[in-house]
């Protein structure tokens, strides 16, 4: 009887933390407007001590077979923007090595303090599904709320589900622009660490 209370008690409590969805660790609970879409919450990762990225998804979708959503990585740390997109810059590097698909762009604002760079990847899925990844991520320091500095990485993400490149370009020619323009001018949110 005892183990059986036990039993219950441990479900209700596994009830409750899946009732209250992921936590908000770094003050962007969402929802987050772009491009037409509202995403909501939906994951957060602590990658490391200095590393916190926390991803939001459109209402009711399916998370195994997303076909967009919003990433914000926030690194707390002395890094700056520049650093952040330099580091993007060699992983994409090495990622064109072994990924044909892979290119990227880098676009400085006026002022040298935020950074844009689009890319794309190809990639399979747990179940091995074929996709590829068309990718918007703005980079720009900001204070964390603890009285430091770090990078919000802010990242739209657009998947199409195709083992066919051409679905990819085809994408590309008609709403790329529009996905880096609306990435310029979308307001960034503001950032506060909790502890």
């Amino acid at each position: 009887m005892k183990h059986l209370q036990i039993t219950l008690c441990m479900l209700v409590m596994l009830n409750v933390t899946f009732a209250q969805g992921p936590v908000d660790s770094i003050g962007v609970k969402g929802p987050i407007a772009f491009s037409s879409y509202t995403f909501q919450l939906a994951l957060f990762e602590k990658a490391s001590n200095l590393h916190y990225i926390q991803e939001y998804y459109p209402d009711g979708a399916a998370t195994d077979s997303l076909k967009n959503f919003i990433r914000i990585h926030l690194y707390d740390s002395t890094v700056d923007a520049k650093q952040a997109v330099i580091g993007q810059v060699n992983f994409l590097n090495e990622v064109k090595k072994t990924d044909s698909i892979c290119q990227y762009t880098v676009i400085d604002s006026p002022d040298g303090k935020e950074f844009i760079i689009d890319f794309t990847l190809s990639e399979k899925d747990k179940n091995n599904i074929s996709f590829f990844e068309f990718n918007v991520a703005r980079f720009k320091q900001v204070a964390t709320g603890l009285n430091k500095k770090g990078v919000l990485i802010f990242q739209y993400v657009k998947r199409i589900y195709s083992k066919n490149p051409q679905d990819l370009y085809q994408f590309l020619r008609r709403e790329k622009a529009l996905y880096v323009s609306e990435m310029i001018e979308t307001e960034l949110p503001n950032v506060a660490l909790k502890n």
